[in-house]
């Protein structure tokens, strides 16, 4: 790609970045100019500015895109370059997508694998390179990852004399976890920011109210959500970029096509199901810098689901490292007291029974399931009213059938 555009002198190539956020473009559009020079013309098709034809670099979130999208030829990009592309299946995005027909389509995407099964394959085409984040930690790729679990107060004794047919991961949450309140999750914070040069915290609150909250008791913090207005919100950030706020509260605006590479220390306080967006939220720390060494994760989600997202995360990255020396891992998962690791190896044991039975749990299932199905075995649960794609293992037959009939 890079150098399609250093022969521009002999072949005029034009340059079209898209992607789902504004504030994104504008670091995309400094990162082009870093890498192939000021000569170049560069431009927005924003509420501002509205370069079409004039430039040869054009950047364009798809929202603006869509609205514009019929003064373009389909032919009028030779690259076309899809940031955040898991997007690309949703159905606004993907008619700007299918408008255009480039010499290469790039697409790029941390999360590739869509909770509604849609895959980007179908626009893009099989990975050209793939690099999953256990990997890229193992490899030490990335920054260290130091994972603190703050919820130190798990309550096993409440679920002892529960019958184990009426547990459930909703009553395990809420008769184990006991939540701190929102001044000692603060002082924990900046009692952790203390030992740490040049902090900048970012936080994931679940809700704006709980943002506006949070403010109030973190001195030198900003608030970033999507009903700031755009102008404030680009202030607020470089208010975080230069450290004139040390603390970056959001709920809305750091899963996905934002770059803060100042960011040192993560404080999880939303709960989601979706590891998707745990992973996204995770990397805001992971952009490697000169002088970041370590991102510090305080995590005070107090859930089933969050323990074994990040136990789960832990074993991986464990794995692919093999032995190595003590204290060197890429991916320290610290519990702080001895009590709480034992009543986590507990609580795993328990939601091991209740977990749900995937397909690749029962070997005649997975020796049947076809790889034409849009997940892999083990996201699918087995029981499961979708419709899924079969091969008979004798006459090599593909039928439909849903999960729960087989």
């Amino acid at each position: 790609f890079v150098f399609i555009c250093y022969w521009r002198k002999y072949l005029y190539v034009r340059l079209f970045f898209l992607c789902n956020q504004n504030e994104f473009f504008k670091q995309a559009r400094k990162l082009f100019e870093t890498e192939l020079g000021p000569k170049l013309r560069y431009g927005f098709l924003n509420r501002r500015e509205k370069s079409l034809h004039s430039v040869t670099c054009l950047f364009a979130s798809f929202q603006m895109m869509g609205r514009f999208l019929e003064d373009f030829d389909p032919e009028e990009f030779d690259v076309i370059y899809v940031d955040e592309a898991h997007h690309g299946q949703a159905q606004s995005y993907r008619k700007s997508i299918r408008h255009f027909k480039p010499k290469l389509l790039a697409g790029f995407s941390a999360t590739p694998d869509r909770h509604d099964g849609l895959d980007i394959r179908d626009l893009f085409g099989d990975e050209t390179f793939r690099l999953d984040i256990e990997e890229a930690l193992a490899r030490k790729l990335l920054p260290k990852v130091d994972y603190r679990l703050m919820s130190d107060e798990i309550q096993l004794s409440r679920i002892i004399d529960v019958p184990e047919g009426k547990l459930s991961i909703k009553l395990l949450n809420k008769r184990v976890f006991v939540k701190k309140r929102d001044e000692e999750i603060v002082r924990i914070v900046m009692e952790h920011a203390a030992k740490v040069a040049n902090p900048r915290i970012v936080v994931f609150c679940p809700r704006i109210s709980y943002c506006k909250r949070l403010g109030q008791l973190f001195q030198k913090s900003v608030i970033i959500h999507s009903r700031v207005p755009t102008e404030v919100r680009d202030e607020r950030m470089r208010q975080f970029r230069s450290g004139e706020a040390q603390v970056a509260i959001t709920v809305d605006c750091f899963n996905e096509g934002v770059d803060i590479p100042e960011a040192n220390i993560l404080v999880f306080l939303r709960s989601t199901q979706a590891a998707r967006i745990f992973l996204q939220q995770l990397g805001r720390g992971l952009r490697p810098t000169k002088d970041k060494k370590k991102v510090l994760a305080l995590d005070f989600v107090g859930n089933c689901d969050r323990i074994r997202m990040v136990t789960d995360l832990y074993r991986k990255v464990a794995s692919l490292v093999g032995s190595g020396k003590e204290g060197d891992e890429p991916f320290e998962l610290n519990i702080r007291k001895p009590g709480f690791t034992e009543a986590v190896v507990q609580l795993e044991s328990i939601l091991m029974r209740l977990r749900k039975k995937m397909v690749s749990d029962y070997p005649i299932l997975l020796a049947e399931y076809s790889s034409k199905n849009k997940l892999p075995a083990p996201e699918v649960v087995a029981g499961t009213d979708k419709k899924l794609l079969w091969n008979c293992l004798a006459c090599k037959h593909e039928w439909q059938a849903a999960g729960y009939s087989r």
